[in-house]
């Protein structure tokens, strides 16, 4: 007999925290799990931008206001931190 799978059961084991990236004033900014259609428009082949804006959301030009200044390595490890954090890898 085969095994039914309930998309209700997914559901409730999907639920992630917020990713939470303190700047050095002391404020945050709380980046919410991306959707699944979000998740499922990136690609290898998108920009950095491109990726960041599908993960980050609302929170996207915070993001970007807080990290244009640093070192391109900050953005990239923003970004890794955030892919784990979300159980996408990275």
């Amino acid at each position: 007999m085969s095994k039914t799978y309930r998309l209700a059961q997914y559901r409730r084991e999907a639920k992630r925290e917020p990713f939470t990236l303190e700047l050095d004033d002391g404020t945050c900014i709380t980046v919410n799990p991306p959707s699944g259609g979000s998740v499922l428009q990136l690609d290898p082949s998108k920009s950095t931008r491109e990726v960041l804006r599908l993960l980050a959301g609302d929170s996207y030009q915070a993001l970007v206001d807080a990290l244009a200044d640093d070192d391109a390595s900050v953005l990239v490890a923003v970004l890794r931190d955030m892919q784990v954090h979300f159980g996408l890898g990275g």
